[in-house]
This record gives C-alpha cells, sequence and structure tokens, in this order.
C-alpha cells in the first residue's frame, strides 16, 4: 500500500472537521450578527408620545397646536433641541430612548383668535430600555408596536383679548416662525385680526 494514499485517506476526517467547524462558527456569527441587528433596530425605533392639554375653547381641530420645546440626549449621544408643533391625542411625535425635557414655548392660538398665558412647567422624560421615567416617576414600558408614552395634562389659562401684549403677539409670530408657518399666517397675527387662517 502507498503510503501517500494513506496519509490522505488519514487527513479527509481532519479536513472535513475543521470545514464543519468553520461552517459552524460562520453560522453562530451570522446569527450574532442578527441578533445585534434587530437589537439595534429595537434601540433606535422612535416611540410616540401622547400629549393631553387643558385649555379652555381651545379645538385641536381648528386651533394651531401646541408648541413644544424639546431638549435632551438620545441613545446614541445625539444633542436634541428643537420646537415640534403637538396637538391632543396626536401620536406623530416620538422621541428615541434617551432623557429630554419638554416645555412649552409658546401660547396655542384658537380659531377664533384666543392665546393663553405659557405655564413654566416642565416634564422630565427618559425612555430606557423596559422603563421609562415621567418627572421621576418609573412606568414599565413594553414597547409594544405603536404603544404610546402618556404624559401628564399641559394646563393653559387663557388671557382675555384687551389683555394682550405686543410681547405676547411677537412670541406667537416668534413661534410660528420656527415650527414653520407661512408668512401670510404669521402676519395674521396681530391685536385686530389674531386668528388662523381656514
Amino acid at each position: 500500500m502507498d503510503t501517500t494514499e494513506t496519509q490522505s485517506k488519514s487527513k479527509k476526517p481532519l479536513i472535513i472537521g475543521i470545514i464543519c467547524i468553520v461552517v459552524a462558527i460562520a453560522v453562530v456569527g451570522c446569527f450574532v450578527l442578527f441578533m445585534l441587528n434587530e437589537k439595534n433596530k429595537k434601540d433606535h425605533a422612535p416611540i410616540p408620545v401622547a400629549f393631553t392639554f387643558e385649555a379652555a375653547d381651545y379645538d385641536p381641530q381648528t386651533g394651531s397646536g401646541v408648541p413644544l420645546r424639546v431638549e435632551g440626549v438620545d441613545i446614541d449621544g445625539n444633542q436634541v433641541s428643537e420646537i415640534v408643533l403637538v396637538d391632543e391625542g396626536d401620536t406623530g411625535f416620538a422621541l428615541l430612548k434617551g432623557a429630554y425635557d419638554i416645555t412649552v414655548a409658546g401660547s396655542p392660538v384658537t380659531s377664533n383668535g384666543g392665546i393663553y398665558d405659557v405655564p413654566d412647567s416642565k416634564i422630565h422624560i427618559e425612555i430606557n430600555e423596559n422603563e421609562v421615567l415621567i418627572n421621576d416617576e418609573s412606568l414599565s414600558f413594553d414597547q409594544p408596536d405603536n404603544q404610546s408614552i402618556d404624559v401628564p395634562a399641559i394646563a393653559f389659562t387663557a388671557i382675555a383679548p384687551e389683555k394682550v401684549t405686543d410681547d405676547q403677539i411677537t412670541a406667537i409670530k416668534t413661534w410660528m416662525g420656527q415650527v414653520d408657518f407661512s408668512e401670510d399666517t404669521i402676519n395674521t397675527v396681530s391685536y385686530t385680526h389674531l386668528t388662523l387662517p381656514t
């Protein structure tokens, strides 16, 4: 018997074993990468936040919306600082996991021109893996699809039309510009015509 043939037969099981190990490592590696990618997708899924507002005569269907300032840091360490326009029950506003402070950026405007004192309340939200802290109160949060975080109600006090000041009108025009209201809409805000176009 040829010794080369014996050596090649004895190497076959070794080569097959090495190939099986390499394939097993590749399969496990692909599985680990897939699971890490899925966790990353879940960690970076925006979470809807729903607001409730207590404001006499304000109708979310016809009012301006409520401007909110959002400041904080998201899951990736990115600084967040923006003004968003939201309305009661609207879940179009969403945040990534992170820690945020939300304050009212200005008075909403009713369809007939009513405005409000701007409350100085601040809502602090921390969104973690399975927990949400709102003003340091813990809520369990499993994050099923489209579950929103409901924040405490924000209360507004109406201002009598005769007590509206130049500074309040200017403040409304300012936040409207920051959330991209049209120039025509912004220019309609005045003492004599404090209404939103339909």
